[in-house]
């Protein structure tokens, strides 16, 4: 079949830029590229005009984020801006350790010295409040809830329960009924031998298992149980001299992340081969939802927050930024630190080689050597642009007619991250994928 002129010029430009991409890229090892770069990554930056503190939700509805203050104040932020919608003022003068949101967002959970109460999101009144002197007794001594993670059914929360250095639990608890369901004793943990001190708690995103993190002596350990029956599922083949006060597992239970607060320790143990990576002095590893991407929490010591490719290892991301991370189920990155609260779009976050990349004005898809792009309401395209994730020029094309709603690129790329701009009906659209080989 005889093949238009047009697709001859872009076949042969195609296989020109074969030839250029693998003099170029070949054996060398891609540089990250940094965030923001003027591709509507950041979608917003405020600054901090509160005295915030570390603990942050993302009401699981609205995405609006909320912040416990270094007092008594909850801070609720509008997601699509930044602005400050309200405070929420719980009463007492007691500071706040932590907050959670229950899974139907109805609910804010406040976690204060030896007292738990429970915030109606919709009105911001206290609907129900744990006293250690009236329900948080154990033998007699007052106890506290400082961890706390709702299960799916938004009435048991996993807590770990203080009561002294020798008498500490992890308990499911049932608040509406008030009434524990499990618990476990922390020295069951080590077979009933006591110096052993609990530091950190989770629970999987799916409700399903919780690890514990303890001191044993002069090192810290891991131990990962069922949610419901309690029973050991499997002890983490490390042991750790710094102290472990952060964890947090990956979307499908995969991966376990483990920190300190002070940026000497930010692991990653594969929970299914054991393999453990190190990112320290970073303070934290957090993961894309699908598990793709590590995005590293940088804090004090090194303050670049670093995005890795987890199949790989390779890094491809900066944000020259310090800050509290948080990732949302679209992939948006919240950043808070000292001075300023930003929102950073999902752009960075790639598609894999075999799925497609869209929003309401196109599709692109690299399969067989070949670009193809899907376009709505799109006859013609100005300009169309392909860099790698160091900047360099891949490809250019301009004046292009869409036929079919369809362009298709012939071209061989390597395994890489690319970033594709195009303009057309005066407006710019970017979208980054990765190919994988």
């Amino acid at each position: 079949m005889k093949k238009s002129k047009l697709f001859r010029m872009v076949y042969g430009l195609g296989i020109a830029l074969i030839v250029f991409l693998i003099a170029a890229l070949g054996g060398q090892n891609a540089m990250a590229q940094e965030i923001p770069n003027g591709d509507g990554d950041l979608l917003w930056k405020v600054p901090v005009t509160k005295s915030l503190g570390t603990s942050v939700s993302i009401h699981p509805i609205n995405s609006n984020i909320l912040i416990a203050g270094r007092n008594n104040e909850i801070y609720e932020f509008d997601v699509n801006n930044g602005m400050l919608i309200r405070t929420i003022t719980c009463d007492t003068l007691v500071e706040i350790k932590g907050i959670c949101i229950t899974p139907d967002g109805k609910t804010i959970i406040v976690g204060l010295s030896y007292i738990t109460q429970f915030i109606d999101y919709q009105t911001g009144n206290k609907t129900k409040q744990l006293n250690a002197e009236k329900d948080g007794i154990i033998n007699g001594i007052l106890t506290t809830r400082y961890n706390i993670y709702p299960f799916s059914n938004n009435k048991d929360f996993l807590c770990d329960r203080y009561v002294s250095q020798d008498e500490q639990y992890i308990e499911r608890y049932d608040y509406i009924n008030d009434i524990v369901i499990k618990r476990l004793n922390l020295y069951d943990l080590e077979n009933g031998i006591k110096n052993v001190g609990i530091s950190a708690i989770t629970l999987t995103p799916d409700g399903t298992q919780f690890a514990v993190a303890y001191k044993f002596f002069n090192l810290y350990y891991i131990k990962i149980f069922d949610a419901n029956t309690f029973e050991l599922i499997q002890s983490v083949p490390y042991s750790w001299i710094e102290i472990i006060e952060n964890l947090e597992f990956s979307s499908t239970n995969n991966y376990l992340s483990i920190s300190s607060n002070i940026d000497l320790l930010a692991d990653v143990v594969n929970l299914e081969t054991n393999q453990k990576f190190s990112f320290a002095p970073k303070h934290m590893v957090k993961f894309s939802d699908d598990e793709k991407y590590w995005i590293i929490e940088a804090w004090y010591t090194s303050p670049i927050i670093d995005i890795y490719l987890a199949n790989t290892y390779d890094k491809v991301f900066i944000i020259n930024s310090d800050g509290y991370l948080r990732v949302f189920k679209d992939n948006k990155l919240f950043v808070r630190n000292g001075y300023n609260l930003s929102l950073y779009s999902s752009n960075w976050h790639f598609v894999d080689i075999k799925e497609k990349y869209s929003d309401s004005s196109f599709q692109i898809n690299y399969s067989e050597n070949r670009i193809t792009l899907i376009f709505q309401n799109i006859a013609f395209i100005d300009q169309i642009f392909l860099a790698d994730t160091t900047g360099r020029e891949v490809a250019r094309l301009e004046k292009i007619p869409v036929i079919n709603n369809t362009v298709q690129i012939p071209i061989e790329l390597l395994s890489g991250n690319y970033l594709l701009k195009f303009s057309a009906n005066g407006k710019n659209y970017t979208a980054k994928f990765s190919v994988l080989r």
